[in-house]
């Protein structure tokens, strides 16, 4: 169980691995779903381990070592999806190596991975 709190949104991680969000903007439900007053389950995530979110994005890490992001992009790129276009639903970043933590800062998120 994890609970991540955004500017105007939550983030809530329940026992059995399931996402829900509720509140405004980095949602995770899709670009017609920005803004809910109740728990709506965010799809396309399975054996997540810790959500985390920020002012306007948010991530979730899964027990493989699985990173997802979604919201708010920008010209950081602080997504990690290489580009800069805004994320409306968990996008999987890249990455060549199992991801241990992750921390989001306003304009740029860091990852702890395993060395290999």
């Amino acid at each position: 169980m994890d609970v991540a709190a955004g500017g105007p949104f939550s983030i809530v991680l329940t026992e059995d691995g399931h996402v829900y969000s509720c509140g405004y903007g980095a949602l995770g439900l899709g670009p017609e779903m920005i803004e809910s007053l109740e728990l709506k389950e965010i799809k396309g995530l399975e054996k997540v381990a810790k959500v985390y979110a920020s002012t306007d994005y948010a991530a979730a890490l899964t027990e493989d070592g699985e990173l997802y992001t979604w919201g708010l992009n920008g010209p950081s790129g602080r997504l990690g999806l290489g580009h800069h276009e805004h994320a409306f639903v968990p996008n999987r970043v890249n990455v060549d190596r199992k991801v241990l933590d992750v921390s989001l800062g306003v304009n740029h998120a860091m990852i702890l991975c395993e060395d290999v």
